[in-house]
């Protein structure tokens, strides 16, 4: 088999051609390629040939006509002033020239100040839901309110949170904004609609990346410059179609074409003929992103299809509820970003809302704070996100940032996310003592909704099968929510047993007679939120050694009390060792977020091993002591617990504000509306100057001629997404770069100028 498919490339010619160069076996050579070519069934040629080339190849020193010299590290391209390919060093930043704040002019009047006095900020989170009630005028909280995230509905957490507001605000709201992990999970969780992607690349083969069904190359060819070469055929689109729709269930369609933002012309033809056929939603790639890499684009337009109908879904309830509530106002979304768009805008690029959680958080820290350099650490019930505040602006992923797993063009906040909140996990399995990536509910949460004093007297009796894991005193709850699929007899049988009240996993193994409690099916019970487990939480630690008053001490104590039993130790020594592994694993990824801002999981074993030292204090040889040159933010109820150690240890300053508990609804409530608009320019072969992302790619005489025309076309395209995003504001800002190079000569090349236009206003209200 190894042989045969060493050799298999010979099946994918139709000709052997012998090139006789006069030097070496000729007759051997010859021979050899007469037989291959009676093997495979090839058509035989010989031509005459010289090994002049390599010769002068092997004995030059110089580049000329023939032979272009590429030094080590240089890369090649095509020199448009020569007519001919040449080499230069790769583009260096510090050997770009850019231009800040080239021109700016104002169209209209901005809307800098707010005319609105009071909105509601509103925070979906992972495990709880904010809202707060905020005075611009007086720039003040005033009223916050906290509930249970309910993910199978989000509505019912967010009506939770509002009703716990003061009553007699409620009326004066004049704006709702709203943060929301709900596109993030749909993605991650794979809970997106079938969608049908066309292609439109450079050959007849789908390109590596993608992974969308069902998906096919369809006619439509554009060169990299975007002249297009080949046109779509309309009978052929709508064929694929309808095929798609009866064969794969499809309920929407992507397109992403080879240089599609460079003209998107093709693009734009497919949608329209897509649209009248078919009467659904059409994602193309180029309105997501401005980016090459139109196989990213078509990842980030397929996800965007996919959860089109859940946030349309999610924003009908969100009106009604708010309507329900008596607050019949515009509704605003924060985008993965920090900025806000409206519920239309929201229903049309819904990708754009994922990751609009820690992009709250950012901007809640930002503007509580105002400090223009700092590191954020949003400690929720599940997670902590690490991001950072550089120079008054919130580090994004300007290239795109990954969603569950997969690669997008969506801009984002630039956060690290650890597995470590108030609500986490805290379990001893095989004699380790560890703090999450899971979420439960805290013991001394669970004491609010139940009387445990049965429960707890059944664990206690229990801790004796605890050795190797304390999952067997894990208890579990209903969520209330009712499943939406059929369920197994002792799945069944689970659901029955805890309606009364909370249940060990012990007590559930035998009570359904299953083999070992490893084997009791509770993962797509607590998948699907139908059931809730809870056990030792840092909550419970902190409320145990009585350094937080939040919901019942006692029950705090009694899990804690089985804990040290378990492990054999005292109680301030479970507080130390569990606080340790918290600061030890919020440190390491703190120091890595600040040492290599760029690097993303996962992360090589030397450079853990590298942290770790240093966060030892390095060695005999070499004393290191870390110390932070910027304050941290601490945001989430649980970071003036969690965090305090972490940063001393680091020798850092922690800034905790009243309200960074409610961080993230305040960032939701404060932000503004933002759209920027990119174009370049970029020398064609044929030594004049083409616009990228204009439909036609037209082209130019002169650079100024051709930046005239860009300028125009952005002016008119920011107007009308400034408008569609939700804000009235004119006043566009214009900034003007140029990537330049240096040839083999030390020549400035001139590779691209880039324009971006950008509009930031305040919501329109209205």
């Amino acid at each position: 088999f190894i042989k045969e498919f060493y050799g298999s490339w010979k099946r994918n010619y139709k000709r052997a051609v012998f090139i006789d160069t006069g030097s070496g076996a000729v007759e051997r050579y010859r021979d050899h390629a007469v037989a291959l070519a009676k093997e495979f069934g090839w058509e035989y040629q010989e031509l005459k040939g010289s090994a002049g080339l390599m010769l002068k190849a092997i004995n030059t020193s110089k580049t000329d006509d023939d032979i272009l010299l590429v030094p080590p590290g240089h890369i090649t391209y095509y020199d448009t002033s020569l007519k001919m390919i040449s080499a230069a060093p790769p583009e260096k930043k510090d050997t770009s020239r850019k231009y800040s704040l080239k021109k700016t002019f104002t169209i209209g009047k901005s809307n800098v100040e707010r005319s609105c006095r009071y909105g509601l900020g509103i925070d979906a989170g992972g495990t709880y839901t904010d809202a707060v009630i905020y005075d611009f005028k007086d720039n003040q909280v005033i009223s916050t309110g906290k509930a249970l995230t309910t993910k199978w509905d989000y509505t019912i957490g967010i009506v939770k949170s509002v009703e716990q507001l003061a009553p007699g605000c409620l009326g004066a709201i004049e704006m709702v904004s709203v943060s929301t992990t709900l596109a993030t999970n749909a993605i991650v969780e794979g809970n997106t609609q079938s969608v049908g992607l066309m292609l439109m690349s450079l050959e007849d083969f789908i390109p590596t990346g993608i992974s969308c069904v069902p998906r096919t190359i369809i006619k439509g060819r554009t060169t990299i410059h975007g002249k297009v070469t080949e046109d779509i055929d309309s009978d052929e689109i709508m064929k694929i179609a309808d095929n798609m729709i009866e064969q794969h269930g499809v309920k929407a369609f992507a397109v992403s074409a080879y240089a599609g933002t460079i003209n998107p012309i093709l693009e734009q033809r497919v949608k329209e003929i897509l649209h009248k056929h078919t009467g659904m939603d059409i994602c193309c790639g180029h309105e997501l992103s401005g980016l090459l890499d139109f196989t990213l684009r078509a990842n980030t337009a397929v996800l965007n299809a996919g959860i089109i109908p859940l946030l349309e879904s999610f924003i009908l309830n969100l009106e009604a509820a708010m309507s329900h509530l008596n607050i019949n106002v515009p509704i605003m979304l924060v985008k993965g970003d920090g900025t806000l768009i409206n519920t239309k805008t929201a229903k049309q690029h819904p990708i754009e809302t994922a990751l609009s959680g820690p992009a709250a958080s950012a901007a809640g820290a930002k503007y509580l704070t105002g400090i223009a350099d700092a590191t954020i650490i949003d400690v929720g019930g599940t997670t902590s996100d690490i991001g950072l505040v550089r120079d008054g602006k919130i580090a994004t992923e300007e290239n795109g940032a990954r969603i569950g797993g997969k690669q997008t063009h969506v801009k984002a906040v630039d956060m690290i996310t650890l597995g470590i909140g108030g609500d986490s996990e805290i379990r001893y399995e095989k004699r380790n003592l560890t703090v999450g990536p899971k979420r439960v509910i805290p013991f001394s949460s669970l004491a609010e909704d139940y009387n445990l004093d049965t429960v707890f007297e059944t664990l206690k009796k229990e801790v004796i099968f605890c050795e190797e894991s304390t999952q067997p005193i894990t208890v579990v709850v209903p969520t209330g929510r009712i499943p939406d699929f059929p369920l197994t007899k002792r799945e069944e049988m689970i659901l029955d047993l805890i309606q009364e009240g909370p249940v060990s996993v012990y007590s559930l193994t035998y009570l359904t007679k299953a083999s070992h409690w490893t084997l009791l099916p509770l993962g797509r019970l607590e998948l699907n939120q139908i059931i809730q487990r809870s056990t030792l939480t840092p909550t419970d630690i902190f409320q145990a050694c009585g350094e937080l008053e939040l919901w019942d001490q006692t029950a705090a104590e009694r899990i804690t009390s089985l804990f040290t039993f378990i492990l054999d130790i005292s109680r301030d020594e479970l507080f130390m060792q569990i606080k340790s592994v918290i600061k030890m694993n919020l440190s390491r990824i703190l120091t890595l977020r600040l040492l290599f801002p760029e690097m993303k999981d996962p992360v090589s074993d030397d450079i853990k091993d590298m942290i770790d030292s240093i966060l030892q204090g390095g060695s005999s040889s070499l004393i290191i002591t870390p110390t932070l040159t910027h304050p941290v933010i601490g945001l989430g109820a649980a970071a003036e617990f969690l965090l305090p150690d972490t940063v001393e240890s680091l020798n850092g300053e922690l800034i905790l504000h009243q309200h960074s508990a409610v961080a993230n609804a305040i960032g939701a409530i404060t932000s503004k509306v933002q759209v920027t608009i990119k174009g370049s320019i970029i020398p064609s072969p044929k030594g004049d100057f083409t616009i990228t992302g204009l439909s036609g790619s037209p082209s130019f005489d002169t650079l100024d001629l051709a930046q005239e025309k860009l300028t125009e076309h952005l002016t008119a395209e920011a107007l009308v997404h400034a408008e569609a995003a939700g804000t009235g504001n004119r006043e566009i800002a214009f900034i003007v770069r140029d990537r330049i190079a240096e040839d083999a000569t030390g020549r400035d090349l001139f590779l691209e100028r880039i324009v971006e236009a950008s509009i930031t206003g305040l919501p329109t209200l209205r």
